[in-house]
């Protein structure tokens, strides 16, 4: 869904990275990488980053295209370089509305839940694996129960409980612990089981762009944290792809799940809910 809107200061953030976009001849662009310095309600300041403005176009206005990546949004709006820019310092108006854009493959959410995965090897595997599963009305349902912070996917069809873990859940791919790490480029079909609204089970097909031992880093260390707990070895593995393959309808509710999750735990940290992911 697009949004149309004239409330820059939503979208174009100070400190915020963005690009802006010249037309130099008749499908011939420059783009200068940029941050935004300063921002009001109908301007901003540009910061120039690695390059500048060319020479033949200082003192002299003319449009441009100013976009920006905040989350999941990619924000795009029409403006006029003034004429007091000068080389890395770019003083722009907006011209016009801005034109917000849902990505839905950037929006992402750390959440706790059953999550099964099977390393198919290839593609045609993995996804006969999916298609069989999500035609099977024994593979959608389940009873969820509360878990801790979480729940537990029961009546499995006499399978075990399934108990809930962490997993970076987007609408492009995910990120998850196991204890070995698999090849680059191989497929996993997944499962994930979504309590909201209802109870369902999600199928894709993943192939794996990183999964390597855990190393340090920031948006690795809670995972290992937590399956350091769960997963009972000392050899942790961070295993992260993106969908090969699934169903529009599954992605959508994948989507809906994640912005729900993020509205809860927006509403907790302000005191306004109950904090329940």
């Amino acid at each position: 869904m697009d949004i149309s809107t004239r409330e820059y200061s939503k979208y174009f953030r100070v400190g915020e990275m963005a690009t802006l976009k010249i037309e130099e001849g008749q499908g011939v662009f420059l783009e200068l990488s940029c941050i935004i310095a300063q921002l009001s309600d109908i301007a901003c300041e540009l910061v120039v980053m690695y390059d500048q403005l060319p020479a033949h176009s200082l003192g002299t206005e003319f449009p441009a295209t100013l976009t920006t990546m905040i989350g999941y949004l990619y924000g795009e709006c029409p403006v006029i370089i003034g004429r007091n820019s000068f080389e890395q310092t770019v003083f722009v108006r907006f011209d016009g509305e801005a034109s917000i854009r849902i990505m839905r493959n950037y929006i992402r959410q750390d959440v706790l839940i059953p999550f099964l995965y099977e390393d198919a090897r290839t593609f045609d595997k993995a996804k006969e694996l999916v298609v069989a599963r999500r035609a099977d009305p024994r593979s959608a349902g389940f009873s969820p129960q509360p878990y801790g912070e979480s729940f537990k996917a029961a009546s499995r069809q006499g399978e075990e409980d399934l108990l809930p873990v962490r997993v970076n859940l987007g609408g492009g791919g995910v990120r998850f612990t196991s204890v070995e790490p698999f090849q680059r480029n191989s497929h996993l079909a997944l499962q994930m089981f979504l309590e909201w609204p209802s109870p369902r089970v999600v199928h894709a097909v993943l192939v794996v762009t990183r999964s390597k031992p855990f190393e340090q880093t920031p948006e690795d260390r809670t995972f290992y944290n937590w399956a350091r707990i769960r997963l009972k070895s000392r050899t942790i593995s961070i295993t992260a792809g993106s969908y090969e393959y699934i169903e529009d309808e599954d992605r959508q509710v994948l989507i809906d799940y994640i912005k729900e999750m993020q509205s809860r735990g927006s509403a907790a940290s302000s005191g306004g809910g109950t904090g329940e992911p």
